[in-house]
């Protein structure tokens, strides 16, 4: 029997089947549930009756019941007030769901979950972009050694430069890199990484925006099949801040339009670390919690 899986951040809900072989996304929509958000009222009426249309659509069109479904709700869920979250409860289980929200250790377990690997021991910087918080995670020949968190997101750039999606404004890729530069000019990044991973869908965009993605020689792990070198990344971010309009990128993935409507500002803030961690070789990644919360099943059901 397939297993179903959502996942419920901050901004978007992500819907997973994962049939014992391979874990393939379903469905997709972005919600700005941190716009107007507040912890006395919680998530706005509107982004609440969003979120519950999308769910009871999706169990209909699946077949998703409590039996076959798991919800993992984590970032912003985690600050509703107790009676939204009561209410959520209710409206869920009407759908034939538990809601169910995950701590913050919870989510940090299944995320280390996800991204565990030998990486065929090459020293490899991990970048994981947010809205509001970068996280970046240095891995050696395996094993997690730092963990730090730059106080820049994706936010910071739609607010620096709100024109940026107008090609006719001429916002430069340059210029916007500098000002990220800038804003980590005294965080200390190493400089030795075989590669960086670059979380976060970036594979599928990169696909989708024609990105020079080419088998990937630094590691195997039956996962991360492309990568592209730092030059070719650059060359095609330049071109895209020129010519690449708000439309088009919305054409790109036009049941979710939304979700490319920062991916300028995504795309940019990952080349800045980048360049400012000499980084050679970027592997996108689209590896989430989920991937975690697989592998965590996996390991309970073979120590049976």
């Amino acid at each position: 029997m397939c297993k179903y899986y959502i996942d419920l951040k901050s901004s978007i809900i992500k819907i997973y089947k994962y049939d014992k072989k391979e874990l393939i996304q379903i469905e997709e929509k972005s919600i700005l549930f941190e716009e107007f958000f507040s912890e006395d009222s919680g998530i706005t009426i509107n982004n609440y009756q969003k979120l519950v249309k999308l769910i009871k659509e999706s169990a209909e069109k699946h077949n998703l019941n409590n039996d076959n479904t798991k919800i993992y709700a984590n970032g912003i869920w985690r600050k509703i007030p107790k009676d939204q979250y009561e209410n959520l409860k209710s409206d869920f289980f009407d759908i034939g769901f538990n809601f169910n929200v995950i701590s913050q250790d919870e989510e940090n377990y299944y995320y280390e979950k996800s991204i565990q690997g030998i990486y065929n021991r090459k020293k490899v910087l991990i970048v994981d972009i947010g809205f509001k918080i970068t996280e970046l995670i240095k891995i050696d020949k395996g094993n997690i050694k730092e963990k730090k968190k730059l106080n820049i997101g994706i936010s910071n750039i739609l607010n620096k430069f709100p024109y940026i999606n107008d090609i006719k404004e001429k916002v430069g890729q340059d210029e916007v890199i500098e000002y990220i530069l800038d804003i980590i000019k005294e965080e200390q990044i190493e400089m030795d990484f075989d590669c960086a991973i670059y979380m976060g869908e970036e594979l599928r965009f990169q696909e989708l925006l024609k990105y020079k993605l080419i088998p990937n020689n630094i590691f195997f792990d039956g996962i991360h099949i492309y990568m592209i070198e730092y030059e070719d990344f650059n060359t095609k971010n330049k071109e895209i801040m020129k010519k690449t309009t708000l439309q088009e990128l919305y054409e790109i993935i036009p049941e979710n339009k939304k979700r490319m409507y920062d991916a300028k500002a995504r795309i940019l803030l990952g080349q800045a670390i980048f360049k400012k961690a000499k980084i050679k070789i970027i592997v996108p990644s689209d590896l989430n919690i989920i991937n975690g919360v697989i592998r965590d099943e996996q390991m309970k059901e073979i120590l049976k």
